[in-house]
């Protein structure tokens, strides 16, 4: 019974980040290079000091307003690297649903023109059927331009972990190359 109440939970959390995505105001990353938006949850400060002419990389840090939590978000000029086949996802969850019955897997792609953001989810399960860990893989990008990525595993007893987890996933929705 927990179980499913708690899966109805992450996929009902799941349906509302699209709405998020769709919000103005987006930051523009290196001068424009990349837009989102950042999540009241994040430290905003600290990836705009990371976006200016001298210190803009090929990636980023994101840091947690709460707790000691930060990523850095992978971020390269050629698609070809993060792009997956067209096929890859479904082979990749039929591989690991044969080899590891223990995991529930759910996964989304949302195009448009100016980009297309794919988000995998897997739900870890022990051996009682509790949900011990979830791990997310982010990709953003858009044909012969750019990409990004980011691998977050989340622990789902740590409630600021979940919502780092849920912030990170707001914030690639909300990404955009519009050029």
């Amino acid at each position: 019974m927990k179980k499913t109440i708690l899966l109805a939970v992450c996929f009902f959390m799941q349906s509302l980040l699209p709405a998020y995505a769709a919000q103005a105001g987006k930051f523009a990353y290196c001068g424009g290079l990349l837009k989102f938006n950042i999540p009241d949850f994040f430290d905003k400060p600290s990836i705009e000091k990371q976006s200016g002419p001298i210190t803009c990389k090929d990636g980023f840090i994101i840091k947690s307003k709460v707790g000691n939590k930060k990523e850095t978000v992978d971020i390269r000029k050629s698609t070809d690297y993060f792009m997956m086949p067209k096929d890859f996802n479904e082979e990749f969850l039929a591989q690991f649903k044969e080899n590891y019955p223990q995991r529930l897997n759910f996964s989304y792609n949302i195009q448009n023109k100016n980009g297309s953001t794919t988000v995998l989810t897997f739900y870890w399960l022990d051996d009682t059927g509790r949900l011990k860990k979830i791990d997310k893989e982010f990709y953003f990008g858009k044909q012969d331009s750019m990409s990004a990525h980011l691998s977050y595993a989340a622990n789902p007893n740590d409630s600021n972990d979940v919502l780092f987890m849920n912030a990170l996933e707001q914030l690639f929705l909300s990404m955009e190359i519009d050029w």
